[in-house]
């Protein structure tokens, strides 16, 4: 057949004849599966490792984590075809389905009174050290619901422990506060000596006068103590006779954060600025266990600046600052005072623990756009992921840009800014870039629709092209940046993987997953190369450090399992946060069809079958299929058939896959 004028022979399938080399990929590990027998529960078997065994309504099980090399999940039960839906724990289990229960429905309650039990076991979050934070109610004699009948526990391999229970007195409220709910937990690294930090609620003590209105903070604990990181209530540092009455508050992972709060009080004051009056009322800190030190307030010189320019607003609700490991933060502040005008009167600033300086303000060059471009709008917040700061400092932030050139069609972008004041330009609508098919550019309107970024040097977001044969069937885009390999297409909608269509990012890849050491993985839909136009369904796009990208798991699809079975996925299940490893080892629930129910946690690996180029459909063999499957995605112009990694569909990427091929696994 001709393709591109150079002929390339169709025989090269036909002498091979049924040329297949050994299976690539490695099933997915089962770590439980309904009608297996529950570890640490004796005569009882797994049964919704998927959903509640309930008809009307279904109620959803939290869906598994990995913690570490290990996976966190909760089931229902199953004894003797009785499956009550009051009946379901959770397990800590190794990959290959050993481990332990660590709370149950019904058991004792560690850490609490006797005959006090766990009547529901609801939330959890993980962390890398093989944790689990569980939340749970309580029933029992000394309860009264409302009062003391919920709290957070936490497992390893070894033993489970009460980590805070609500009626607890919070350290730092005065001698009435105490933990009314806890909304979050959140684990730490321990390197300032904290290992675990909560967000709660607080308020007196009931039968007490009441003092405290209902208010947030955080607390950090160091050992077996709790110590508050910040509050929206109590003394303002540094300021007599004042208090806190809002406050928003974000943590990094050694416990360091910031806070952006309102106050009240006798030193609250206000003054006229350029006929506009502007209140001192608002101030943002930087906070640690035991520590706050206000670092910008309202109506005060904003460094960096002229004399007399002044913070006119700092962040709130919706403009909230993002934290990197070692603490150091970025928050985005609109300024007032003389020269200050609609082009230059937003900006970034940086907070280490030496000094707080200016990032980067609206009207100074934007030297990676170009020449004459100019940074404008600058309101990114980490609230929406349009801000955040990675490991080694850098800034990543969404802006606007003014200028030389400047459209409506490019005003906007992503861009990162060092600490030694490297700019770098991420991606920028409505303008030619390496990296991006020939001909097309990013939609203004969805630069970024999701952005993630991990570790010191990876970028991941969402966006939507415009320009040469794009069309609604294939604008959808997924990118990563690293300094040293620049912008990278992993996904394009329309793209041909195995044997699926990509056809959309579940919500816009609001959802991805991302390692500091460049796996990830992202929710999609998918239809079958066999029926393209069918109604897509929910499925699992993993990608590897590489940039190669596989279908995990897929609705309507068989899967591999290390059982020796093969079912049909009939549902599937990611959890919103720690589903990913280090390891690029996802955890998954499914349903498979059939009956009886059958429902299983499993594990896959990112890598089992990428690590084999020319197994393009991942079928676990190298075939005949592979080739056919790889000039469909070439005619297709699927991005997934850019094998020489030009960024563009064209003769040598079938030169280059045909080298593989023949090499085999």
């Amino acid at each position: 057949m001709k393709i591109g004028g150079t002929l390339v022979s169709v025989t090269i399938t036909l002498l091979l004849g049924a040329f297949v080399n050994p299976a690539c990929a490695d099933p997915a590990q089962v770590v439980a599966r309904t009608g297996q027998s529950a570890v640490g529960v004796s005569g009882y078997t797994y049964n919704g490792l998927f959903r509640d065994n309930v008809t009307s309504p279904v109620t959803a099980l939290p869906a598994p984590m990995m913690a570490g090399d290990l996976v966190a999940l909760f089931s229902s039960l199953n004894q003797g075809g009785s499956a009550p839906a009051s009946d379901r724990g959770l397990w800590l289990l190794h990959q290959n389905g050993s481990g332990r229960v660590v709370a149950r429905q019904g058991s004792s309650a560690a850490g609490t009174e006797q005959g006090t039990i766990f009547q529901t076991l609801s939330d959890m979050t993980t962390d890398s050290y093989g944790r689990v934070f569980y939340f749970a109610s309580l029933a029992g004699p000394a309860i009264t619901q409302g009062l003391n009948s919920s709290g957070v526990w936490e497992a390893d391999m070894s033993q489970s422990a009460l980590t805070l229970r609500v009626i607890s007195s919070a350290p730092g409220t005065g001698p009435n506060g105490y933990f009314r709910t806890v909304n979050n937990v959140q684990p730490l690294d321990g390197s300032l000596g904290s290992d675990l930090a909560i967000t709660a609620v607080v308020t007196s003590y009931p039968g007490q006068p009441v003092t405290l209105p209902y208010t947030t903070g955080i607390w950090a604990r160091s050992g077996a103590a709790f110590e508050m990181v910040s509050w929206s209530y109590g003394d303002v540092p540094g300021l007599s006779s004042t208090w806190f009455a809002n406050g928003y508050h974000q943590i990094g992972p050694a416990g360091r954060g910031a806070t952006a709060a309102q106050m009240y009080g006798p030193n609250i004051s206000s003054i006229l600025v350029n006929g506009t009056t502007i209140t001192n009322d608002w101030v943002v800190l930087r906070t640690a266990p035991g520590s706050r030190e206000i670092i910008a307030r309202t109506a005060t010189q904003a460094p960096g600046t002229d004399a007399g320019v002044m913070f006119r607003t700092l962040p709130g609700s919706t403009t909230l600052p993002a934290v990197n490991a070692a603490g150091d933060f970025v928050f985005a502040a609109r300024l007032i005072g003389p020269g200050v005008t609609t082009s230059n009167s937003t900006g970034l600033w940086r907070s280490s623990t030496s000094e707080v300086s200016l990032l980067a303000r609206g009207g100074a060059p934007a030297l990676a756009a170009g020449t004459g471009v100019n940074f404008d709008s600058l309101v990114a917040n980490s609230s929406d992921g349009s801000l955040s700061v990675m490991d080694n400092g850098d800034a990543v932030f969404v802006t606007y840009f003014s200028g030389a050139g400047i459209t409506l069609n490019n005003l906007n972008g992503i861009y990162k800014l060092s600490p030694t004041g490297q700019h770098s330009l991420i991606a920028r609508s409505g303008v030619p870039q390496s990296g991006l098919p020939n001909g097309t550019t990013f939609l203004r309107t969805a630069m970024p629709l999701a952005m993630k970024t991990a570790g010191e040097d990876h970028v991941m977001f969402v966006s939507r092209l415009a320009g040469t044969g794009v069309t609604t069937a294939n604008d959808d885009v997924l990118f990563r940046h690293r300094e040293a390999s620049g912008l990278q297409l992993i996904a394009r909608e329309g793209d041909v993987i195995g044997d699926h269509v990509l056809k959309s990012f579940v919500g816009n890849g609001a959802d991805m997953q991302l390692t500091g050491n460049g796996y990830a993985i992202v929710s999609v839909t998918l239809s079958p190369t066999s029926n393209p136009t069918a109604t897509p369904q929910p499925g699992v796009l993993g990608i590897s450090p590489s940039g190669s990208m596989q279908v995990i798991a897929a609705k309507g699809s068989s899967i591999s399992l290390s059982d020796n079975t093969s079912p049909t996925i009939s549902d599937l299940r990611l959890a919103p946060k720690n589903a990913l490893s280090d390891g690029g080892k996802v955890a998954i629930a499914a349903m498979f069809t059939g009956t009886p129910r059958d429902e299983a946690v499993f594990v896959a690996s990112i890598d089992s079958a990428v690590s084999c180029p020319a197994d393009f459909n991942h079928d676990g063999t190298v075939s005949n299929a592979d080739l056919f499957a790889f000039l469909s995605a070439w005619f297709a112009q699927s991005m997934s058939a850019d094998f020489d990694g030009s960024g563009d569909i064209t003769v040598p990427d079938i030169f280059e896959f045909l080298a593989v091929w023949f090499e085999g696994c």
